[in-house]
């Protein structure tokens, strides 16, 4: 269960709400706790005549924050149904805190007081003096943000309630002038700006009273605005005078005007520098340090003692001792090489041991050199993101827009900076793929650019490595390091051809990559919503049994993960394919492959393991029963583009786009399957709320596209799916799945045997120890082995022991029990609740 602790903080910032923005903020606690504010003349202003002065939009300079959002009509997002949704599964399957349901309450009680008000938060500062979680509301007038201050005050502490203060002990306890002073209320603070002060008061205390925990948040009111921070600040703080206004800001405005209609919109100012802040945080520390320092010294002062004259004489002595023949250093090997490396500085220069220097590279190797390009140097990030979250129809939206200089690179991913995008195009990989295609992701490459930035890349990296050698002595050079490396160049002669002359003239744009569900499970797959299927016992089989699991295993042989390049010359394509085996240092394998015709359509096999074919413009390469089903599909004219809900799924996506990702239906039916599915090990609410949600499996869609000064990236993912998703993450918090339990007690299994060689070559002075003794040598915590379902069992005896992981309730918390004992092999068996032993199958 998650403790309220842990969730108190990211629960505050949902007050944003009607989405999950909570991980924006990093609240710390404040010195001061305030009281609502109150005006430090009679002659402050009236709240209308400042609510003038306080626009939303004018209160934050463009270079205090790096992370700004909004949410727009905040009530009217709880309530349109959304909110609640999201929020139903967390509080009927989970086991929420009292802070959360108390944060739930609160806003399904304003809803209608915030139904047309704005939230905007910002977090991430880059300047010093301002807080480092900043929310305000906007509401309707000053009259209902004073009303709605008060509340807030009131709910916040039960929220994030004031930490439990630690008692300390004073050295030197003083007394109060009289016996009210303890208990007068004084004033510690007061919080000015130009137009307002807030006093903030607490109680003085004894010398001998533990002095109150701050509280972690502020709550202060101007005009219609409220505040909510993590510690008191300036609004000048927030805005300097003659700073440009973040609404001012050519790449905010960029962003916003293209999300103006979305609720949630959120700003990331990546190229904003921390440096002021940075440098301001170093001062203050070094204040602190020197502070520490001279009080140290004070207090030093006071506690000499002057020493006796006997002693004064060894003690004070000038000369430092000699070190102990123990404490000397042992010094390295006389004979051990060394080598010159570069340190802080030019001109600075260190000596440590050296390798041999590296042989030459493999021909494999030189080619995954050749990749590493492709991501070689600094990556090259956007000067801004701006992203938006809507919900349409059955879909959550998510949109993303890029934001970067006219003349920038058009990347497809900020941390490949070689891989750069091409122009726009209507994808045309699903034309080939066959109808049953579950994951296609495809995307448009500038390949002839690309190239040359690979080059530029590589360029770069021998001028470095020149310069590292050329502090390095001869001696210690190796003959090879004098040369540059290139590994297209050691490519094209293995191969015998040229790169840029033959090969890029013949590749087309477009390349993908499709897969199956099943295919992608082993790399953890989708399987975030819930705990993966398990097989259901089968009865004996029969003829149509039989006859159902063949298909279903052809259907698996012929789904295996495939890629397709786009091809602008085929032939060229075709006579190039031996030569690039040959330099990828491969070639013997063309011996053996051999030409199938297949209607019109050849495909090259070799030895029935793998194979590639040329369907219309792309070349399919895979293996020899997912090319042999490619083949067959464009045949019959059953191919994925003519997949009605492919086509109703991509319909919104732009005409021409740089990359797309189709996730079929398959997942959701994956998911309604299991929840109709008896046999399946679900929680019985999670069976239920899985029932409840819209039984017609959608599919997930992104495509990314340029709209001239930025990519566009939408990410459309079906309201069941990020409901299920919610469930599932809600329900394991409660309890656990019986598969999450059992991978958790193979870990302990493990862990246990690495204790158990712990102990042997330490405390056991050669044997193995009980379940007590890994315990009292703190090499297990018992507690731990008691909170994941599954019992544990040790019997040791001299050098060899055992251990046992059962369910505590079998079918529930876990089915298969397992063993373990010093061959460090976990072996597993279904024994309905009984122990594994060194008999059975090793896990897999």
């Amino acid at each position: 269960m998650i403790s309220p602790r842990r969730l108190s903080r990211p629960l505050a910032l949902l007050i944003s709400l009607a989405t999950v923005t909570a991980p924006l903020a990093a609240q710390k606690p404040t010195p001061e706790k305030p009281k609502a504010p109150a005006p430090a003349k009679p002659t402050t202003k009236p709240a209308g005549a400042d609510q003038q002065d306080r626009q939303i939009d004018s209160l934050l300079a463009a270079d205090v924050y790096k992370i700004y959002g909004e949410v727009k009509n905040v009530g009217t997002q709880i309530h349109s149904g959304a909110f609640a949704e999201l929020i139903d599964p967390v509080m009927k399957l989970a086991d929420p805190p009292k802070e959360f349901k108390t944060l739930v309450k609160f806003l399904n009680t304003n809803a209608e007081t915030l139904a047309n008000s704005r939230l905007v938060f910002a977090t991430w500062p880059t300047q010093a003096g301002v807080p480092n979680a900043f929310f305000v509301i906007e509401l309707a007038s000053a009259e209902e943000a004073a009303q709605f201050e008060p509340k807030l005050n009131r709910v916040l502490p039960a929220i994030l309630p004031t930490p439990t203060p630690t008692p300390t002990v004073s050295s030197t306890p003083t007394q109060p002038a009289s016996p009210s002073d303890a208990k007068t209320p004084s004033v510690s603070a007061a919080v000015k700006d130009n137009r307002e002060t807030v006093i903030i008061t607490q109680p003085t205390l004894s010398a001998d009273t533990p002095a109150p925990p701050p509280p972690s948040f502020v709550v202060s009111r101007s005009g219609n605005l409220v505040f909510i921070t993590d510690k008191a600040f300036k609004f000048d703080k927030l805005r300097p005078a003659d700073s440009k206004l973040l609404t001012e800001d050519q790449n905010f405005r960029q962003a916003r005007e293209r999300f103006s209609t979305e609720p949630v919109f959120i700003f990331i100012n990546v190229a904003l520098s921390d440096a002021n802040r940075n440098k301001a945080l170093a001062e203050e520390r070094e204040a602190q340090l020197q502070a520490r320092m001279k009080a140290e010294e004070e207090t030093q002062k006071i506690e000499t003692v002057e020493p006796a004259p006997d002693m004064e004489q060894s003690s004070m002595s000038d000369e430092p001792a000699a070190p102990d023949a123990e404490d000397t250093p042992e010094v390295p090997n006389s004979h051990v090489s060394t080598r010159v490396a570069l340190e802080a500085g030019p001109g600075t220069l260190s000596t440590g041991p050296m390798s041999t220097p590296p042989p030459a590279r493999p021909q494999s190797m030189a080619f995954g050199s050749l990749l590493s390009l492709l991501g070689g140097g600094e990556p090259e990030w956007p000067d801004a993101v701006g992203i938006a979250i809507a919900q349409e129809g059955d879909d959550y939206v998510i949109r993303s827009i890029l934001v970067g200089p006219q003349n920038g690179k058009r990347l497809v991913l900020p941390f490949v900076p070689q891989l750069l995008a091409g122009r726009g195009l209507t994808p045309n990989a699903a034309s080939v793929l066959p109808d049953d295609t579950e994951i296609l992701i495809s995307a448009s490459f500038d390949w002839p650019q690309t190239y040359e930035q690979m080059l530029v890349r590589l360029n770069a990296s021998n001028r470095e490595r020149t310069a590292e050698l050329s502090r390095v002595p001869a001696a210690h050079r190796s003959p090879n390091d004098e040369k540059p490396y290139d590994p297209f160049l050691d490519f094209e002669k293995k191969g015998g051809f040229k790169i840029k002359d033959e090969l890029l003239p013949a590749l087309g744009n477009e390349i993908a990559f499709a897969s199956s569900m099943k295919s992608l499970q082993g790399a953890g797959g989708f399987g975030i919503m819930m705990a993966p299927q398990r097989a259901a016992p089968k009865p004996s089989p029969d003829a149509r049994q039989a006859e159902e699991e063949q298909l279903q295993k052809t259907r698996e042989a012929q789904s295996a993960p495939m890629v397709l390049i786009s091809v602008r010359d085929r032939e060229a394509a075709r006579r190039l394919i031996p030569k690039i085996m040959e330099g990828l240092g491969v070639g013997a394998a063309s011996l053996i492959g051999a030409a199938v015709k297949r209607d019109d359509t050849e495909m090259v096999d070799f030895a029935g393991a793998f194979a590639y074919a040329f369907v219309d413009d792309f070349l399919i390469i895979s293996t020899t029963p997912t090319v042999k089903h490619v083949i067959d599909s464009h045949i019959n004219h059953q191919t994925l583009a003519s997949n009605a809900a492919f086509r109703d799924f991509t319909r919104w996506q732009p005409r021409e786009i740089v990359g797309q990702i189709y996730i079929s239906p398959a997942l959701m039916e994956g998911y309604q399957k299991a929840a109709h599915d008896p046999s399946q090990t679900i929680a019985a609410a999670m069976r239920e709320y899985l029932l409840r949600l819209n039984p017609t499996p959608q599919a997930i869609t992104y495509a990314l596209s340029n709209e001239g000064f930025g990519a566009i990236h939408e990410l459309h993912l079906p309201k069941s799916f990020v409901l299920a998703s919610v469930a599932g993450a809600a329900s394991a918090t409660k309890e656990p799945p019986p598969e999450m339990n059992e991978a958790i007690a193979v870990s302990m299994l493990h862990m246990i045997a690495s204790a158990e060689a712990t102990y042997q070559s330490t405390g056991g002075k050669g044997s193995y120890g009980s379940l007590d003794k890994l315990v009292e040598a703190k090499l297990v915590v018992r507690e731990s082995l008691e909170k994941y379902g599954y019992r544990f069992e040790i019997t040791a005896s001299g050098n060899q022991f055992e251990a046992t992981a059962t369910p505590v309730e079998y079918g529930k918390t876990g089915k298969l029990s397992y063993f373990i004992d010093q061959s460090g092999v976990v072996r597993s068996g279904d024994h309905g609740g009984g122990a594994a032993s060194p008999s059975d199958k090793p896990f897999q």
